[in-house]
């Protein structure tokens, strides 16, 4: 059950963490600071961060194998995503990099997170 609620409290905070940067990407849309190509490069770069952000606390509540770790969470999150792409029938090959990166930045969080864990 602990492992559990771990799991899900990562996924919240990736969740939060993505949320809040999709509202602040809308805000600078909405405004026009930024033209559209550079916030589709800005959004995929607030899923990255997020992603490292997850990684980085899955890591730290980890106790070895951050990378594993890393790969659950980052598995879980594509689940998740791709479910909601099935629903809309919107799946391209673009979808699988898009997978992939999430896979590396979660994975690259959680080793980062193992490393930086106090003892």
């Amino acid at each position: 059950m602990k492992k559990i609620l771990k799991y899900l409290k990562c996924i919240g905070w990736i969740i939060v963490i993505n949320l809040i940067l999709s509202f602040i990407l809308t805000l600078l849309h909405y405004f026009d600071v930024f033209s559209p190509n550079t916030i589709k490069t800005l959004k995929l770069l607030s899923v990255i961060l997020s992603m490292l952000i997850g990684g980085i606390y899955i890591g730290r509540k980890s106790n070895k194998k951050g990378y594993l770790e890393g790969v659950k969470i980052g598995l879980v999150f594509i689940v998740l995503i791709f479910l909601f792409t099935l629903i809309s029938k919107n799946f391209a090959f673009k979808s699988l990099i898009y997978y992939f990166i999430i896979l590396i930045s979660s994975t690259v969080g959680a080793m980062i997170g193992i490393q930086i864990k106090k003892d």
